[in-house]
């Protein structure tokens, strides 16, 4: 389980405390430039995300979550690889995980998060866990072409 970006939160370290994970749990914190490579913060975390077998989003709750998608989500979408998204089913972001042919599990319900992650490593296991995933239909191509069109009939 590797994590990205910010450091856990007190309530994600008091949860490891109860179940803890050893050396499965991997924090990687910021990313910053690499000097060695040449490769951005950004870069280094697109190519790990590619290179994982399940992307996994925590989403808040209450009523702003119900309309709000974290962008990161359309980074992981890109990525092709599957995503687990721990989000109300009624979110918007659970709408759009589930149209590109995700899973969505409420983040209140430990049992559907153990039965959704189940499933996947049952893919894994068979080899077709990538057949999972969709083309992101969130592309830089579609969203240029779409502000390219607004942009002519503004004009």
């Amino acid at each position: 389980l590797d994590i990205y970006g910010t450091g856990l939160d007190d309530n994600s370290k008091k949860a490891l405390e109860q179940f803890p994970l050893g050396n499965i749990l991997q924090e990687h914190g910021r990313l910053e430039y690499d000097h060695l490579s040449g490769k951005s913060g950004r870069q280094q975390v697109l190519e790990a995300m590619k290179c994982s077998d399940i992307l996994i989003i925590l989403h808040g709750s209450g009523l702003v979550c119900e309309e709000y998608v974290p962008s990161k989500v359309y980074e992981y979408l890109l990525t092709g690889r599957p995503l687990l998204a721990l989000t109300t089913e009624s979110s918007e972001l659970a709408q759009i995980v589930t149209e590109c042919g995700h899973q969505v599990a409420s983040p209140d319900n430990a049992h559907a998060i153990a039965e959704t992650i189940i499933r996947y490593i049952k893919k894994w296991q068979n080899n077709s866990l990538q057949e999972s995933a969709q083309v992101s239909p969130y592309t830089i191509k579609r969203t240029v072409d779409t502000l390219l069109a607004v942009s002519k009939e503004i004009q």
